[in-house]
């Protein structure tokens, strides 16, 4: 694979930093200026139906910016100017259509919100929270179970319940130790990307942490454009200062793009629905195909891997100074990061080029120079079995997790026989491409471990860690294969034939797990 990003030192990747905070994409000065003016807008047409949404608008206008910056990104306000709205176009084209939060209820976020401003507080829902991520006035503060229930409380848990369809769970308010370890992964953020991450963080009001049971347990972390100004974490997340930082910054990013989003046009105005792009690493869903994605989910994870490869090649060469204070390292490799966004780039502007807006075609061209800094040799044009591999492997986590807990009898040989069919379909690669000596080895390495004609594993082991042997030797045998750790050869013939084997054990797990 290319490594061409180890090879630049600290000093040439620095203003990387600068330029990605400075630039008008993440100059969050600049990105906050124009969200506020769009719920300004929001605001007023608002307030021909709802007097009280003047009053407010006549009170933040006069305010000082800070003020501004605190109650527009209120994830609570957000959500009543956004819904009052939506409810109020949808009282005229369809008059019994249902959304979202009430006028009442936005009404009340909106009376609240005056009484706070008259009081001399300006944070809606961090007003009555205790712990902020960092001390600077623009971090965003720590949600707490213990905060008083009052409208914006109610308002809060009435989108979070909306928005991720209805999950029984609730939040959780984080001990004084996972409070110190959010605090820890801020100062590692703050160490690796000092400019970029805090121009980031800066569109982050609220940090919330999920408990990871029920509909939560396959997130680490979370962001929705119609619950901005929040951003959600794992619990189990909260162990390691790497993941936290990088984490954060993903989630932030996320929310910087929705702010930008608000007041550009990355799309065509007459855009309606685009194709969609496979995000080939991420495993398939049977219910929502969570791996397809939309084009503006495409742009927010371009936006994020392009940062997260900045991020952990900074990580990585200052790794042996940095594991004293914070650890080990624990993050997402710079070449994986670098991979998705190569892909990522290469497929919207081969898919979606035509839907972009001027400003969406100008900012996948913009990230793709910073991809091009950072990564001088990328990948070849329309490769993709590096990016099946990252799948394939995050399977046999899963799958290793799952058996553990799995109480179906007929469990196991259904799985020996998937096995099976993977260890067949290994061998026709190698033979269509004439790879005698990789499929002795092959053979050799998977007849150790496992019988065929018994269809059983020699060693002991729990099944989920025999399969994810397994999977290592087939993994291994594709990499050794394939001259540039991203295709297997000129003719493509082969790449698909891998594509077509992992596509399909994904969906025989997809069944066999209840995925």
């Amino acid at each position: 694979m290319s490594m061409q990003v180890s090879t630049l030192n600290t000093l040439s990747l620095e203003p990387l930093d600068r330029l990605l905070a400075q630039h008008r994409f993440g100059n969050s000065d600049y990105l906050t200026k124009q969200s506020h003016a769009c719920y300004r807008r929001r605001l007023g047409k608002v307030s021909v139906h709802l007097p009280v949404a003047g009053q407010l608008l006549d009170i933040l206008c006069g305010a000082e910016v800070y003020v501004q910056y605190r109650v527009f990104g209120d994830t609570a306000v957000r959500s009543a100017v956004q819904h009052a709205l939506c409810r109020l176009v949808l009282q005229q084209a369809e008059p019994e259509t249902q959304y979202g939060l009430t006028l009442k209820q936005c009404e009340e976020v909106f009376r609240a919100t005056i009484r706070l401003l008259k009081e001399g507080k300006c944070a809606p829902l961090g007003s009555a929270l205790t712990s902020r991520l960092r001390p600077d006035p623009y971090q965003p503060w720590i949600w707490s179970e213990e905060r008083p229930d009052d409208v914006f409380a109610q308002t809060f848990r009435s989108v979070i319940y909306n928005v991720y369809d209805g999950p029984s769970e609730q939040l959780i308010t984080p001990t004084f130790h996972e409070t110190a370890m959010l605090e820890k992964g801020a100062q590692l953020l703050s160490e690796l990307l000092p400019l970029s991450s805090r121009s980031a963080l800066r569109h982050v009001h609220l940090i919330a942490v999920f408990p990871a049971v029920g509909s939560w347990t396959t997130r680490a972390s979370s962001s929705e454009f119609t619950l901005s100004g929040t951003i959600f974490l794992n619990r189990n997340l909260i162990s390691n200062p790497w993941l936290v930082a990088e984490h954060l910054l993903h989630e932030a990013l996320h929310q910087q793009l929705y702010d930008f989003r608000r007041g550009h046009s990355l799309l065509k105005p007459d855009f309606d629905e685009g194709r969609i792009i496979c995000s080939l690493w991420n495993v398939p869903d049977s219910t929502v195909q969570d791996n397809y994605w939309d084009i503006f989910r495409a742009l927010a994870a371009l936006h994020v891997y392009t940062h997260l490869a900045l991020l952990s090649s900074l990580a990585e060469q200052r790794a042996s100074d940095l594991e004293g204070v914070y650890g080990k390292l624990k993050m997402i490799k710079s070449s994986t990061a670098l991979a998705r966004a190569h892909y990522l780039a290469e497929q919207i502007k081969a898919l979606s080029w035509e839907e972009l807006g001027a400003a969406g075609k100008y900012y996948v061209d913009w990230f793709s120079s910073v991809l091009d800094f950072l990564d001088p040799s990328p990948p070849p044009q329309g490769s993709y079995v590096h990016l099946l591999l990252d799948r394939y492997r995050k399977e046999s986590r899963e799958v290793e997790f799952f058996l553990t807990r799995a109480e179906q009898p007929n469990f196991p040989h259904q799985m020996m026989t998937l096995v099976k069919e993977e260890i067949r379909g290994i061998r026709r690669v190698l033979v269509a491409m004439n790879a005698q000596a990789d499929l002795r080895r092959f053979n050799d390495a998977v007849t150790s471990i496992f019988d065929e004609k018994s269809s059983t594993f020699f060693s002991h082991e729990h099944p989920g860690t025999q399969f994810s042997q397994v999977r290592k030797i087939i993994a291994k045998t594709i990499l050794d294969v394939s001259q540039d750790g991203y295709t297997l050869s000129e003719s493509r013939i082969p790449d698909q034939m891998i594509k077509e084997i992992i596509e399909s054990s994904s969906e025989s797990l997809k069944n066999l797990v209840g995925r």
